[in-house]
């Protein structure tokens, strides 16, 4: 079982009644928050005994299972009420409303809010006004990147719990077969462990491969921006764990991620000074971290190939790069 501690945690608040109105569960895309979210609610609605919970018989789990629940909501980023990719001030007030009304199938109502951080200043201080005095019978899971993320005055009102990265024996014991190249992408991240199972991985690290090769090389002229610019975080990623490698090959360790293709990333550590090799992963770190605030690929992709200076992120400090 991933995440066994947090979610024996979560069990004992359920069983002692030490229940809190507000949880946030933050940590990195894919490590498995909206999962122990959707957990802790089923359980909170299920009308078995704790030991038991969730049953998967009771109407709470049949109609949770089927997402027809009216004691349950669950809302992301993109859902009927936006388009935009932010979760609006109009769901916030959906929540408002519904938590006005007592519980129907059970003695609680339970609302997951997904990547909160998409939620607007409106939306989050809407919801704030719920927080400030709510219903006894409500319980409001947020999930969420980085607390720093969400207002101050949401976070104070939370029990937190920062998930962390999980064993490959637990990631295995889910999944079963899994390449030694996708734990070693995956670094304990299940959802990312997923998505370098993919059949379109191999050509993606590839790109990732031969981009690391033109940068090192000056090479410019044969990188096409438009070949990156659709998943440049996920591209930026890759970039990071190659690079890393490389280091890793001029330090003389055997803790290699992509040692399936050692010869090209020999090739690459030969093309490559510490300094220079440090200043691009360091490019490239920055990269990942703005990518998650910043909405101009473009200008982010230019900072990291060329090491320019765009007048749009000056505010990030670049200079230093």
């Amino acid at each position: 079982m991933l995440h066994g501690e947090l979610i024996r945690s979560l069990d004992r608040h359920i069983a002692e009644s030490r229940i809190r109105h507000l949880y946030l569960f933050t940590g990195e895309e894919g490590i498995g928050k909206r999962t122990v979210a959707l957990d802790m609610a089923n359980k909170l609605l299920c009308s078995a005994e704790v030991s038991r919970r969730p049953c998967g018989v009771c109407i709470g789990c049949r109609t949770f299972k089927a997402r027809t629940n009216v004691d349950f909501i669950f809302i992301e980023p993109g859902g009927e009420e936006s388009k935009s990719g932010n979760i609006l001030i109009e769901q916030s007030r959906r929540i408002i409303d519904e938590a006005s009304l007592k519980p129907v199938n059970s003695d609680r109502k339970a609302f997951v809010i997904a990547d909160a951080h998409k939620l607007t200043e409106q939306a989050m201080n809407a919801l704030l006004k719920t927080l400030e005095e709510p219903p006894g019978y409500l319980v409001i899971i947020l999930t969420c990147t980085s607390k720093e993320l969400l207002l101050d005055t949401i976070v104070s009102r939370a029990f937190h719990f920062s998930l962390k990265a999980q064993p490959d024996e637990a990631i295995v014991k889910i999944l079963g077969n899994v390449s030694p190249v996708a734990l070693g992408y995956g670094n304990g991240n299940i959802g990312r462990v997923k998505e370098c199972m993919k059949s379109g991985f191999e050509e993606t690290r590839q790109k990732a491969l031969c981009l690391v090769e033109n940068i090192i090389g000056r090479k410019f002229g044969d990188i096409e921006e438009n070949d990156f610019i659709d998943d440049l975080e996920d591209m930026i990623y890759l970039v990071l764990n190659i690079l890393r490698d490389v280091l890793i090959i001029k330090g003389r360790s055997d803790l290699i991620v992509n040692a399936d293709v050692m010869d090209r990333l020999e090739r690459i550590a030969g093309m490559v000074d510490f300094k220079r090799l440090d200043a691009i992963i360091e490019r490239a770190r920055r990269s990942y971290e703005l990518l998650r605030i910043f909405t101009n690929k473009r200008s982010v992709f230019s900072n990291f190939v060329y090491g320019s200076q765009e007048k749009t992120i000056d505010r990030y400090n670049w200079s230093k790069i």
